[in-house]
């Protein structure tokens, strides 16, 4: 029987976890590159701090099953010691429906590829480098992003208003206007639009809580339907497309 070994490093920031993995054995030598890296937005913050192992896992654990040829003892250092007993146990005592699905699926795709052994392990300075390179990995993916997207600021000290191509399609603008305050300095906020489908989404993110080109928006746009709004940020839905609202936001800001 073959061995494969497989480090897995992940960290999260509220909904978003982020994963790397490296798999090393008999066809995977070498462990200078990150052999693969993801990331998903949960749809509630990871309290347990679980889940971008599991991810990993299960991304390197499908890797092998699609490159390996014959079984393979696969050979899993665990970074903690609460990921240890979760796999040791697949899942018992957990309610969790995304941490037993995970596991659910790592157990199938671990008993067809063989046979796999948890080791205890404590973090070391491989998962630290994992976990750094999947973190760079996707913020070089957000920076495209915005180098992709037309940008253009409504006035000095005002908005950052970016239009978004379809290469953000899969990340959720709260994240997105979250990264762009952050990346800008002395601006009062940041405006971002996104075609979805038959409509059009804007997120409208303002540090000071102040509406004056949302209302202005609202009373010019034909195509308006509907509107959340928070005390710093607002979600403005339409069907005019995004050129025209693109051209509706000069005129407000002016």
């Amino acid at each position: 029987m073959k061995k494969a070994r497989v480090r897995v490093g992940g960290g999260c920031r509220g909904r978003l976890i982020y994963y790397g993995y490296t798999v090393y054995g008999d066809k995977w030598r070498w462990m200078d590159k990150l052999e693969d890296y993801g990331y998903r937005f949960l749809p509630r913050r990871d309290k347990t701090g679980l889940t971008p192992y599991l991810y990993g896992l299960r991304s390197a654990l499908k890797k092998i099953m699609d490159e390996a040829d014959g079984q393979y003892e696969l050979v899993y250092y665990c970074p903690s010691k609460r990921l240890y007993e979760l796999l040791f146990s697949w899942g018992d005592g957990y309610r969790d429906r995304i941490i037993i699905d995970l596991v659910n699926e790592v157990k199938g795709l671990s008993n067809s590829i063989g046979y796999m052994k948890i080791v205890k392990s404590k973090i070391t300075d491989t998962e630290k480098w994992i976990r750094k390179k999947a973190e760079d990995k996707l913020t070089e993916e957000v920076e495209e992003v915005f180098r992709s997207c037309r940008s253009w600021i409504t006035s000095e000290d005002g908005y950052m208003v970016y239009i978004l191509d379809e290469s953000s399609k899969h990340m959720p603008l709260e994240y997105l206007s979250s990264m762009a305050i952050r990346k800008e300095n002395n601006i009062k906020g940041v405006i971002l639009a996104r075609s979805s489908g038959t409509v059009t989404r804007l997120l409208y993110h303002s540090l000071d809580g102040s509406k004056e080109i949302l209302d202005k928006l609202r009373k010019m746009d034909p195509g308006f339907v509907s509107e959340r709004r928070g005390t710093y940020r607002s979600l403005y839905i339409t069907r005019s497309s995004i050129d025209d609202i693109e051209e509706l936001l000069l005129e407000a800001a002016s």
